[in-house]
């Protein structure tokens, strides 16, 4: 936490020698406006920006492979981030960005932490029937994160979506049936708990894993194809369902 709460701070080049940044390092530095971070760091550590309530963009350098929890909590300016095609991990990095309105999100990244855009209320996603996609100019629909309203009674799933995101369909209790097309490798944990109208599910033979609580508590659910592609289901993926 080499800068930690260094509120008059406002401007820092880090230098090229530089490998590593370490956990909370500009946390609370409520002033900082710009930073420009080197190549060769390959991750933003925990805490790393948070509370920089004055910082309005940032570029990501392509050496960078993880961005860690908190990472960017409560950075309430910044408006827009483009993840580079290096990183293939966001965890809880962007909670409470208030004013984050665009982020591109490449097709290496494979996993995105449980309420990472929490309190991102004015992020603009992209729109497919009656669900909220994130992605990039090559795959706006890469990653199905939230529904449009848990009151729909039917979604269908972009051809080109590879993620269904954690909590996606959450208490849906008006679904009644869901197709997963060929393109979805991963369903996240929790993408279908609780839906507790859902009878019908198609899991495409693209699928290799099925996340944690996936389907729990869907409770008329009477039967379930996995195919041989999966490889992972996570625990208690399908418990109190009830109808199986």
């Amino acid at each position: 936490a080499a800068f930690q709460g260094c509120k008059a701070l406002k401007c820092i080049v880090i230098p090229d020698s530089v490998q590593k940044i370490g956990v909370g390092s500009f946390n609370g530095c409520g002033s900082l406006t710009e930073v420009s971070i080197p190549d060769g760091i390959e991750e933003l550590n925990e805490y790393l920006f948070k509370d920089c309530r004055s910082l309005r963009e940032i570029e990501v350098p392509e050496s960078v492979k993880q961005i860690d929890s908190f990472a960017f909590e409560n950075c309430v300016f910044l408006k827009r981030i483009e993840i580079p095609s290096s990183v293939t991990s966001i965890e809880e990095s962007f909670r409470r960005c208030s004013g984050l309105t665009s982020v591109t999100i490449p097709n290496s990244v494979t996993s995105i932490g449980e309420n990472a855009f929490d309190g991102c209320d004015n992020l603009v996603y992209n729109e497919y029937d009656n669900a909220y996609y994130l992605g990039n100019a090559e795959n706006p629909y890469l990653w199905l994160i939230k529904l449009k309203s848990t009151g729909i009674t039917s979604c269908a799933i972009n051809e080109n979506c590879k993620f269904i995101y954690t909590n996606a369909f959450h208490g849906c209790s008006g679904l009644t049936s869901v197709a997963i097309p060929n393109s979805v490798t991963t369903i996240g944990s929790k993408a279908f708990s609780g839906c507790s109208g859902l009878t019908s599910v198609t899991i495409s033979n693209s699928v290799t894993t099925i996340g944690d609580d996936a389907f729990s508590g869907c409770s008329v659910l009477t039967s379930v194809a996995i195919p041989n592609s999966v490889t992972s289901i996570g625990d208690f993926t399908f418990s109190y369902c009830t109808g199986l």
